[in-house]
């Protein structure tokens, strides 16, 4: 097996490449931290099924531990009515 060298300018294309992703993902994480400092009980439910549907497990369990902490007011929001009738498996979840 040979070991092959990539030329100076593919290995630049692709260190610029990996450091464009790495600027994407940590956009996402910013992004992802800001949205969890934000958390309100009117915001939660919107933001929960956001989490979901983007795969951002940290932000899932911030805006859970919030409607467990605030169920009662979680549960008189709009965000709750649209859950139980647009996601009877994420209430379940949460009950």
């Amino acid at each position: 097996m040979v070991d092959i060298i990539p030329d100076q300018s593919v290995r630049k294309a692709m260190n610029e490449i990996n450091a464009v992703q790495r600027i994407h993902l940590a956009s996402v994480y910013k992004g992802e931290a800001e949205l969890g400092r934000r958390l309100t009980v009117e915001s939660v439910m919107d933001v929960l099924q956001l989490a979901r549907l983007c795969d951002a497990p940290d932000l899932y369990l911030k805006c859970m531990n919030l409607v467990l902490r605030e169920e009662k007011a979680v549960q008189g929001t709009k965000g709750w009515k649209f859950l139980q009738d647009n996601d009877p498996y994420l209430e379940l979840e949460i009950l």
